[in-house]
């Protein structure tokens, strides 16, 4: 299940890290909860979910976040391609302090805030300098002007005749 994958190599540390983590937010579940109430909960149903490790950030973004929004792109015609450097900038945005808290969910927004919405925009262009059925776009990444920071780019790689 993602979300509750190691965060880092070795089964039994992980292990040991993931019941210490459990045997905590018992402990404070108790302290915090009539123990009537905590008795009809119980323990056994507590559970514990870590934050994302960048692998499970990657993961969220190449099998859910773009495959979607790449096959509406597929029935328009249009082909999507994006570059591991785009994916890795993704990530870091995505695990940015502020969105980190929201797990998938940030990971959804930053791909609708700096892919989706510039697309729709290029989309709305057609044939006045946008994309249209026919086009290949590569999803990028590259400096921003100035030099503070990187920016998402989309190029148009063939354009239909």
């Amino acid at each position: 299940h993602m979300g509750i994958r190691p965060p880092f190599d070795g089964v039994d540390a992980y292990r040991k890290l993931e019941q210490e983590i459990w045997r905590d937010t018992v402990n404070s579940l108790r302290e915090f909860l009539l123990p009537e109430f905590f008795g009809r909960v119980g323990k056994e149903r507590v559970c514990v979910f870590l934050p994302f490790s960048d692998a499970d950030v990657k993961e969220i973004i190449i099998r859910l976040g773009l495959p979607e929004f790449a096959a509406i792109l597929q029935e328009k015609g249009i082909e999507l391609s994006i570059t591991d450097a785009a994916i890795a900038y993704l990530q870091i945005e995505a695990r940015d302090p502020t969105n980190k808290a929201l797990g998938a969910r940030a990971v959804q927004s930053v791909i609708e805030r700096k892919i989706i919405e510039e697309m729709a925009n290029l989309l709305d262009l057609g044939e006045d300098g946008g994309i249209v059925s026919g086009d290949h776009v590569l999803i990028d990444v590259e400096d921003k002007d100035g030099g503070d920071g990187k920016r998402i780019t989309i190029k148009k790689l063939v354009r239909s005749s």
